[in-house]
This record gives structure tokens, C-alpha cells and sequence, in this order.
């Protein structure tokens, strides 16, 4: 792993809880189990194009963002503007962002949320689920196959929808072995941080029919969005592209082609 992702992955293993036994675990379990169910994140992306719209204050490698993060008023903002879905971090030491905001957020949209976080324990997938979340990020790069099928099985079981990212061929043949829904190929080298835009279109076009593609990471306007349709890819994950706008709701409705939504904020 690269150093920051190891500092990542590091703080996060230090921020789990030190001791939970198996009684609480069941409980966190039944507590799930009896939520409403989730808002469909496979469904939302069948829109063409379809973009879920990233809520963060800052990220490692760009620093600060500008403008306003709050998610009361930017989630529903995306949601005017044609986000089919939202994706919410709830890493605060290294996006600048809390766990409380996943639920601010989800209560003022009516679309899907997705929890992006480096998710290592089943006590983080309970935990997002009763954070208010719909679906849950799984980087396969963080887990070994045991604990990508433990952990993808239980957010299944509980009712989330799951998005499994890979960065290379190895990480999607292990991907593929639990027949997901929604795949995310992302265009980001976690070893150099460098983008590559043409060999994530060229891994996700390995994809099989039937499974839902995300492009993730790299794509900085239409012209890249195009590529990627063109190659049969329709649904993007775009966070920086729009939040380093004062408005990345206008920036939103500009990547569909839309016209933006004109309400004061």
C-alpha cells in the first residue's frame, strides 16, 4: 500500500472498537435487520447518463475544498441539479467529515446514499447501515477473499447494496466471485496515486453483462464522460470535478447536459 493509504488504513484499525462481544454484535445485527429498506442504488444508476455526487470538505491529495459541503443544502442541491445518487465520506481525519453527516444528508434527499469510507470490520458495515446509508463502498484492494465475501455477504444480509471497486484485473476476477450488482472501476493508482483513464475504461469493459459499471476517480468534464458512454460505461462516481466549484451543483448540471437548476442556496 501507499504510505497515506497505509496512514488511512492505520488510523482506521486504531479507531475500531477495542472490544465487542458477540451478544452486541447480534443486537447491532437485529437493529439493522429492522430498519425500513434501503432506497436502490442499482436502480437509481439504470438513468443514462446517471452521476452519484460526492459530499466531502477535503481529501489527502487536493486539500481543502471550496465553497459550501454542507450536505443539508448541497445534497438536495445535487438532487435538483440530476444526481442519481449521493456519496457521503464519514472519514473525518482525512476528509474533514463525521458520521453525522451521512444521516444530515440522507434526510434531506429523497435519492440513494452511498457510505464512502475504508471500510475493514463487520462492526463498520452494521455501523453504516445504522448510520441511515443505502449502499456501502468495498475496496477489494483492503480485504483478503475471506474477508471481501464475509464482509460483502453480511451488507447483503442486512439490506444494503453493495459497490465493489477494483483498480486492476486481479482485484475484478476476485470481485466477480460474489456475483455483484455494481462493480466500480476506478482510474486511480493507489500505489502512485496517478490516473489512467483509458486503463480503467479498458477494465471496465472486461465487466460481464448484467452488472452495473461505475467509473470512478479521473473524470474531468464531458469530454471524458463521452469516452467512457461511448465505451459502454454510463454511470460516474465524480467528487472533485465538482466540489472544486463554488457551485458544484451547476458544474453537475453542466456535465448532463442539463440546465441548472436557478434557486438561491
Amino acid at each position: 500500500m501507499t504510505s497515506l493509504l497505509s496512514r488511512i488504513i492505520e488510523d482506521r484499525r486504531r479507531r475500531q472498537p477495542l472490544s465487542i462481544d458477540r451478544y452486541k454484535m447480534e443486537r447491532l445485527q437485529e437493529d439493522c435487520r429492522s430498519m425500513p429498506p434501503v432506497r436502490s442504488l442499482r436502480l437509481a444508476l439504470e438513468q443514462k447518463p446517471s452521476v452519484i455526487a460526492e459530499i466531502k470538505r477535503c481529501s489527502p491529495s487536493r486539500g481543502e475544498m471550496g465553497g459550501y459541503r454542507d450536505g443539508r443544502i448541497l445534497g438536495p442541491a445535487y438532487e435538483r441539479n440530476g444526481a442519481a445518487a449521493l456519496s457521503v465520506l464519514t472519514n473525518e481525519q482525512f476528509f474533514g467529515m463525521q458520521k453525522s453527516d451521512l444521516g444530515n444528508t440522507r434526510a434531506a434527499v429523497s435519492i440513494p446514499v452511498l457510505r464512502k469510507e475504508f471500510i475493514i470490520s463487520d462492526f463498520d458495515v452494521l455501523e453504516t447501515r445504522l448510520l441511515g446509508a443505502d449502499a456501502v463502498l468495498l475496496i477489494v484492494r483492503l480485504l483478503n477473499d475471506a474477508e471481501l465475501a464475509m464482509l460483502y455477504t453480511l451488507a447483503r444480509e442486512i439490506g444494503l447494496e453493495v459497490l465493489l471497486e477494483v483498480h486492476n484485473a486481479d482485484e475484478l476476477e476476485r470481485a466477480l466471485l460474489l456475483e455483484p450488482e455494481i462493480i466500480g472501476v476506478n482510474a486511480r493508482n493507489l500505489d502512485s496515486l496517478a490516473m489512467d483513464l483509458d486503463a480503467s475504461l479498458e477494465l471496465a469493459q472486461q465487466v460481464p453483462d448484467g452488472i452495473r459499471v461505475v467509473a470512478e476517480s479521473g473524470i474531468r468534464g464531458v469530454e471524458d464522460m463521452r469516452r467512457f458512454i461511448a465505451g459502454g460505461v454510463h454511470s460516474f462516481l465524480i467528487g472533485t470535478e465538482l466540489l472544486e466549484h463554488d457551485r458544484p451543483e451547476k458544474r453537475l448540471a453542466e456535465l448532463l447536459a442539463r440546465e441548472p437548476a436557478n434557486e438561491p442556496l
